[in-house]
């Protein structure tokens, strides 16, 4: 005959919060080389240099000038994702004498680097970090580089 199937539903027990599944959809990059970083922060401690205090940093290999990444399990709260276009996989953004960035910088609901006042930098916290409830989320990311704005 037919094996059994189970009825019975998984256990979850609840010092295990369910997360749901977070797509950032990632476009504007200049080419197809290299990993795109990403570190994603619950607060604006950190944000958006340290991957040590982001609740996620990882390198992911560019698939195309345009491409979704989704990430599994996001515990319900407030984030905000900074990323680079790591195009020669050094594992560092790479600056030119001006200290002006020189790979490509993306951050969460499209946010943009700031141009002025001088020195550029990223947008803050708040402009650019997005709610997770209980139901799969999604946000844009589009690459700026600023030496192309300048």
């Amino acid at each position: 005959g037919t094996p059994a199937v189970p009825t019975q539903p998984p256990v979850v027990s609840p010092s295990q919060p369910v997360g749901v599944p977070l797509t950032v959809e990632i476009a504007g990059l200049n080419s197809d080389k290299g990993n795109v970083c990403l570190s994603m922060f619950n607060s604006p401690d950190g944000y958006p240099d340290s991957a040590d205090k982001a609740v996620l940093a990882e390198c992911f290999s560019v698939i195309g000038r345009s491409f979704s990444i989704t990430i599994e399990n996001v515990t319900p709260g407030r984030y905000a994702i900074a990323m680079w276009h790591d195009e020669n996989r050094d594992g560092k953004l790479n600056y030119n004498f001006l200290g002006i960035p020189k790979e490509g910088l993306a951050f969460s609901e499209n946010g943009k680097p700031r141009i002025t006042p001088p020195p550029p930098g990223p947008p803050s916290f708040n402009a650019i970090s997005f709610e997770v409830k209980d139901s799969p989320k999604k946000t844009s990311a589009k690459m700026s580089y600023l030496l192309d704005l300048l």
